[in-house]
């Protein structure tokens, strides 16, 4: 073999392994891996079903809804839920004291709340963040970001000023909130490494950082013949700093409510508009 050929084999190899590291699906001896960073990808409808079992924290629910209860008017009140990542629990919970749509951007997310709760009203959008024209000016009277949304916020500017367009004078916002973010950290991690003998999968997670407020929660999902990593990208924002930002979008801090639950450092943040 001359040296030519020799260069040639040697960028052929090397063009092989480079398409093989690019793709996002796989197929190596007989087992399909994916890499998902893309909200659709993440959120498919194998991993929402799992969703409950993994991160569903019942008491969290229960008083976030008591909280929102609190504020409410005798006149009328309309509630719309943003960000939802289990199966529709908030609107069957808040059904009978108020009118209540929830949204989300996974299509998978959204189906199984219509199959859980079929009375209830659950919308996919994709653009809250950008799209201030989704819902009318002043149509809500409560609205809250939940199941750490704020932190897969990228434009939280965007986002806090949306909400200040939809929200209604006197209107309430309510958002899921974390003290520090090892507190979001240690949350999200799984205490019970996720084995689910009923499904006979195996789960595992970790951390990688990727700036002082940034970080990857990664997921490794293995059943069968199929193994499934999840890259959420996760930005902190303190409570300090969401303050600042719902003030410039005019509204002003109400109270907040830490510890809620059981799980350390998470609380829920109420600001008004006026």
């Amino acid at each position: 073999m001359n040296l030519l050929s020799i260069i040639v084999f040697i960028f052929g190899i090397a063009y092989i392994y480079l398409s093989f590291i690019q793709k996002n699906d796989e197929n190596f001896e007989g087992l399909l891996i994916k890499k998902c960073v893309t909200t659709d990808a993440i959120f498919d409808d194998f991993y929402v079903f799992l969703l409950d079992d993994l991160f569903y924290k019942e008491e969290f629910y229960t008083k976030f809804c008591r909280i929102i209860l609190y504020y409410t008017n005798n006149v009328y009140n309309n509630h719309l839920c943003i960000g939802i990542k289990h199966g529709g629990h908030i609107n069957e919970l808040l059904k009978n004291n108020m009118k209540i749509t929830t949204i989300a951007n996974s299509t998978s997310i959204v189906d199984l709340c219509r199959y859980n709760y079929t009375d209830n009203k659950y919308n996919y959008v994709d653009n809250y963040e950008t799209n201030s024209y989704i819902f009318n000016e002043n149509e809500f009277t409560h609205i809250s970001l939940i199941d750490n949304e704020i932190y897969y916020t990228k434009n939280l500017n965007g986002m806090i000023y949306n909400i200040s367009k939809w929200i209604s004078n006197r209107g309430y916002l309510f958002i899921d909130v974390y003290d520090n973010m090892n507190d979001l950290k240690n949350q999200l991690k799984n205490t019970n490494n996720g084995e689910f003998i009923k499904l006979n999968y195996k789960y595992s997670d970790e951390i990688k950082n990727i700036s002082n407020n940034r970080f990857y929660f990664i997921e490794n999902i293995k059943i069968k013949n199929e193994e499934k990593t999840n890259y959420h990208e996760m930005t902190f924002y303190s409570i300090d700093y969401i303050k600042s930002i719902a003030l410039h979008a005019g509204l002003t801090f109400t109270k907040y409510y830490d510890n809620i639950s059981s799980v350390k450092g998470r609380g829920v943040i109420v600001f008004q508009k006026v």
